[in-house]
């Protein structure tokens, strides 16, 4: 069993880039980058974690921490107050725009109904104000929480393995993937709140405030987890990129 020094029950790696060489075997354009973190950064589990695109930095909650994990530089997340929240909101993710979001994870066991990977808009509604990317066991949940119409894996990902995990939105349809492969999709319109900053490890409530449990069962909500990079965009990836990143990463 993976083992930190600090309680550490989920560890993910969030993609930050293709080689460029991935995309010249398909004609579609490069996404739109919107957040890149890299832990091998030096400000990485520092007060200021440097954005690498120029859409806003993010600020430590309680006290993230590096570490090498399974021969990843990681920032490790304790699950009850360790949190990044981005500086800067980003309108270009909101209300029902497009937008990926990709996550390198691996998970020692599944001890929750939802383990958050990434996440803003809020809670408490009105219907799909929330974006929460997750890995947990809730068959209705555990992978997507929208505040209504959410999505669970069918079949969580197979624990202490590591999973390239993606979750995107083309305005119409919300799809999951493991390794690849898709494993939902919901039709919906979304309504993400317009206002609230990306977390990393955490949700907002709706009055603006992080929240690590969830207020209805007292569950961990937060992730006990690693991160090593981290990759936002503001469009969709189509099948084919997701089937050339997987070939190229899963080595």
């Amino acid at each position: 069993m993976l083992s930190f020094v600090r309680h550490c029950t989920l560890s993910l790696l969030l993609l930050s880039r293709f080689p460029s060489f991935a995309f010249a075997q398909n004609p579609s354009p490069l996404p739109s980058l919107r957040v890149s973190l890299d832990a091998r950064d030096k400000s990485a589990g520092t007060e200021v974690w440097k954005n690498r695109t120029n859409l806003g930095d993010f600020q430590r909650m309680g006290k993230p921490m590096i570490a090498n994990v399974a021969g990843i530089t990681a920032v490790l997340f304790d699950g009850k107050q360790d949190a990044y929240r981005a500086e800067a909101v980003l309108p270009l993710i909101e209300g029902n725009a497009p937008r990926t979001i990709e996550v390198w994870a691996y998970n020692p066991s599944l001890d929750s109904d939802e383990e958050t990977l990434v996440s803003w808009g809020k809670r408490g509604g009105p219907d799909t104000s929330l974006i929460a990317f997750g890995w947990g066991r809730n068959p209705a949940y555990g992978a997507m929480a929208h505040w209504a119409n959410d999505m669970g894996w069918n079949g969580a990902p197979t624990t202490r393995k590591w999973h390239y995990l993606v979750y995107t939105f083309d305005g119409k349809t919300a799809r999951v993937y493991d390794n690849g492969v898709e494993k939902n999709h919901k039709e919906l319109t979304l309504q993400t709140t317009k206002g609230y900053p990306l977390l990393l490890a955490a949700q907002t409530r709706a009055d603006g405030q992080i929240q690590f449990l969830n207020e209805y069962t007292g569950q961990q909500q937060a992730g006990s987890l690693a991160l090593a990079t981290l990759d936002r965009k503001s469009t969709r990836l189509n099948s084919s990129h997701l089937v050339i990143s997987y070939a190229v990463f899963c080595l």
